[in-house]
């Protein structure tokens, strides 16, 4: 079975606890768009771990693989595969060799435009790796494995830089990198058939980067990521023809966090619920270190999203840290605001739906009738185990 996990608001909703809580040790995960501009957060044994390009699968011990219009940031990659193997995780991963590589220089290039465009990025390099994509200048995984490699980043530097050698060697190196990562490369036939199609996995479950309102296409442009993210993507960059996930579930906080710049129309500007969220959410970005955001829930948006991955099960994530408000804003479909009452209860514990207190399950069903689709999913703090189904 196909399963996509997809971010419905503007990413940091939590889509690598829910993966890692749903994936099986028999199932695939792939990691299908985006790059090191990701950060995902997954807690168990009482010890947190953060990933940026591996998919969340690897505490499970599930195959992975890279694949789609994923950008492989070698130095990261290396890194991160390091780290998980200090903290004995190997990482059983296949990376596609048609994904574009992001390089040093596309870093350098992130940073230097947005001090003019103010957009706000990560400055993981991902916008210009995907404009040389676009420009047909990009370096492919497939053309390191070929040795053809060495005049295509020349002319690359080339285009982007009063050309320097030692810049060229610093690209060069992360490049070469590729050649003595501990992963399995496989061509884009193979990802699709030996892997997406195999018999011997129970689900392939298709692990999202950012979030919908942040798709190039359908996000809010241009404060938005530069590759799609939503679920209907899936099957185009795949390959995978009309083959969409039989189950597309969305990931939300009870709450709504934006990093960078751009429109957000219930923002918490300030005082007491802001700090709250902000302190009680861990509202920092794993990858950028920034304070994000904060706003009251969006359903308009949240619709919106269900309509354009068409999501058939929701999972709502954090909602322990709305416990100790007095009130909860929501903002509805038809953009009309309602205020729900808020719990002190600490609900970290509760282990079945009907063990939360009377004023979350209302807020919840709200939700759900709301937008029309089950919260199947409800997390309940940051741990593995801090999860319930219904």
């Amino acid at each position: 079975m196909f399963i996509s996990i997809v971010g419905a608001q503007f990413g940091d909703e939590g889509k690598g606890k829910i993966t890692d809580f749903l994936a099986k040790q028999k199932d695939l995960v792939v990691r299908w768009s985006g790059g090191s501009n990701a950060g995902h957060t997954i807690k168990f044994n009482n010890k947190e771990y953060k990933l940026r390009l591996v998919p969340s699968g690897v505490f499970k011990d599930t195959d992975l693989l890279i694949s789609g219009n994923a950008i492989v940031d070698p130095i990261l990659l290396n890194e991160e595969l390091t780290y998980l193997a200090s903290n004995d995780f190997v990482a059983k991963l296949y990376v596609d060799e048609e994904c574009i590589v992001s390089l040093p220089i596309h870093k350098k290039i992130d940073a230097r435009n947005d001090m003019i465009l103010n957009i706000g990025t990560t400055k993981s390099g991902i916008g210009p790796t995907v404009s040389d994509f676009a420009a047909r200048i990009a370096l492919k995984i497939k053309d390191v494995l070929s040795g053809d490699y060495k005049e295509k980043l020349r002319n690359l530097l080339k285009i982007h830089t009063d050309y320097l050698e030692e810049e060229y060697e610093e690209n060069l190196k992360a490049l070469e990198l590729l050649k003595t990562i501990p992963v399995t490369y496989v061509t884009r036939e193979c990802a699709r058939t030996d892997f997406i199609y195999a018999s011997r996995y129970t689900n392939v479950i298709f692990e999202g980067a950012q979030g919908t309102m942040l798709d190039i296409n359908h996000g809010t442009y241009p404060f938005c990521t530069s590759t799609a993210t939503i679920s209907s993507a899936i099957p185009y960059v795949m390959g995978m023809g009309y083959d969409f996930p039989e189950i597309s579930i969305g990931v939300f906080k009870p709450y709504v966090t934006r990093v960078g710049n751009g429109a957000f129309k219930t923002e918490i500007l300030e005082g007491s619920v802001k700090e709250h969220l902000q302190t009680l959410g861990k509202e920092i970005g794993t990858n950028t270190g920034r304070t994000r955001r904060v706003g009251w829930l969006d359903l308009y948006d949240l619709k919106q999203a269900k309509e354009l991955n068409d999501f058939n099960s929701l999972a709502i994530t954090k909602l322990d840290v709305l416990t100790g408000l007095d009130s909860i804003g929501v903002l509805d479909t038809r953009k009309n605001w309602w205020n729900f009452n808020g719990w002190q209860t600490d609900i970290t514990n509760c282990k079945n739906y009907d063990a939360l207190p009377s004023a979350a399950k209302e807020l919840i069903d709200f939700i759900s009738k709301s937008i029309n689709t089950p919260i199947e999913t409800i997390s309940v703090g940051a741990d593995r185990t801090q999860t319930i189904e219904r």
